[in-house]
């Protein structure tokens, strides 16, 4: 009996433009079962979700509830500080005006002498007082006063009495100052210093 032969079936699939026939008008490819089944199983697999997808923690909104709950705590400990701060500021501003109508003296920490070319060394202490219809300030370690029409006045007259003392006193010889002069100098030193 002949042996019989199996050729392989042929299904009529669209192909590319390459391997097309023309057949009644139309294009046809032939495309082989082996083929036709490698094509099933990719569109399997594109349509097949993965099976390893990539893990979302189930508790993502408790930490970011958490994280919202530690910011608002920051910021409100932050306006409550600013807030303390400037309530302590009112305070220290209220008692200085109390003090000044009362008459009593304040002490005026002086921090710089700008714009004149002359660093401090450490703050300079300028006792503020009234005196009739003006004020008076004082620093009493170099025994130099100055007086003013208000409190700012004063004090911005006596950084000047003071710069202009200690620029006259350090370019007079040592020998030709006086026991007071020198004395001032030498204060003045420990408070002053030209700038580089």
């Amino acid at each position: 009996m002949p042996r019989e032969t199996h050729s392989p079936r042929w299904h009529m699939f669209p192909s590319s433009p390459t391997s097309q026939t023309e057949e009644h008008g139309h294009f046809h490819g032939l495309v082989s079962g082996h083929e036709l089944l490698s094509r099933h199983n990719l569109v399997i697999s594109l349509l097949t979700p993965p099976s390893n997808p990539v893990a979302i923690s189930e508790n993502w909104e408790s930490g970011f509830g958490m994280a919202v709950e530690q910011l608002s705590t920051i910021l409100e400990r932050r306006q409550h500080d600013s807030a303390v701060r400037l309530e302590r500021l009112e305070r220290e501003v209220e008692e200085l005006k109390r003090k000044i109508w009362q008459g009593q003296p304040i002490v005026v920490p002086v921090t710089t002498l700008a714009p004149e070319p002359f660093d401090l060394t450490r703050d300079i202490p300028v006792v503020v007082q009234p005196s009739g219809d003006e004020f008076i300030a004082s620093f009493f370690d170099a025994n130099i006063n100055a007086s003013g029409c208000n409190e700012t006045d004063a004090v911005d007259n006596l950084k000047a009495l003071i710069v202009a003392f200690f620029k006259r006193l350090s370019a007079m010889p040592e020998k030709k100052l006086g026991p007071e002069p020198r004395k001032q100098l030498e204060v003045l030193k420990q408070f002053l210093r030209t700038r580089n």
